[in-house]
């Protein structure tokens, strides 16, 4: 694969978080005991997929490095099981650029994902090391996808005491991280009460230091569906003064998604 083909795919990872606690269906919650959580966080939930159209800019300190935009297909299947399909859209040369990943059954995820890379024109099957290292024009890690959206069987979550967040009530669960190469010695994730929805999480290395934080911001938040939605967040790496921008532009809930969509051989395509 080529440094590029690499360093992409480390971009729909992390694509992938962001869009994940906005709005996909594997909060981490979903894991914990407390009936309270686990109801509110089921609220939100769709029934068999969800589309989004979606941009994002990344910037060092206030220098814009980059600017993307991508299409992001999830769906259910009858095993119990689901798949996130992310397709680039621009900028034109990683047009095309694809990820996708399969959460099993039992809520586990696949220590692999499958990619497409346009400027080979090949699928190919990535794992461990060939997803390590720092990604091309974002401030994300593979290990931040897994993380938060919760498809790490290997972690301990608890609910903690309730906070506010712009002045909203919102519980708090916190998610300890059991696999020996995670970086995170914790996850702090806030869920709005009201809403229903991931409004911000912490991640915190060890030594209490906190690496990175997750905002929603809450003006870009609206009803879908019947479903509370952010259109907007930020995901800053507090050391490095890096962020990316995320704008959600189009949002569908329950469409008619072909399970054909999340094959190899639709990737293979390459739209």
């Amino acid at each position: 694969m080529s440094y590029l083909g690499r360093r992409c795919v480390r971009l729909l990872a992390g694509l992938s978080l962001l869009v994940g606690s906005a709005a996909h269906a594997n909060y981490p919650g979903l894991d914990i005991d407390d009936p309270v959580v686990r109801d509110c966080l089921a609220r939100t939930l769709p029934e068999q997929g969800l589309r989004q159209k979606i941009r994002f800019d990344t910037y060092a300190q206030d220098e814009l490095l980059s600017k993307s935009a991508a299409d992001l297909y999830w769906r259910r299947f009858d095993d119990g099981g689901s798949r996130l399909l992310i397709r680039l859209t621009a900028p034109p040369h990683n047009v095309g650029l694809a990820l996708l990943a399969e959460e099993m059954a039992d809520n586990t995820l696949r220590q692999d994902v499958t990619v497409y890379l346009p400027e080979l024109r090949v699928v190919r099957r990535l794992s461990g090391a060939a997803l390590s290292g720092s990604m091309f024009g974002t401030n994300f890690a593979y290990d931040d996808f897994v993380q938060l959206q919760g498809m790490l069987h290997q972690r301990s979550v608890t609910r903690l005491g309730d906070e506010i967040v712009n002045a909203r009530p919102a519980y708090a669960i916190e998610m300890v991280p059991q696999h020996p190469e995670s970086r995170y010695a914790r996850i702090v994730t806030l869920i709005d009460q009201a809403w229903c929805i991931v409004v911000r999480s912490r991640f915190f290395g060890r030594g209490e230091v906190l690496l990175k934080e997750l905002i929603v911001d809450p003006e870009s938040v609206r009803e879908v569906a019947g479903r509370w939605i952010p259109h907007a967040l930020v995901f800053t790496e507090v050391d490095e003064s890096a962020r990316t921008e995320l704008v959600v532009d189009k949002v569908e809930i329950d469409p008619a998604l072909n399970p054909n969509l999340f094959t190899e051989a639709e990737l293979r395509r390459g739209r």
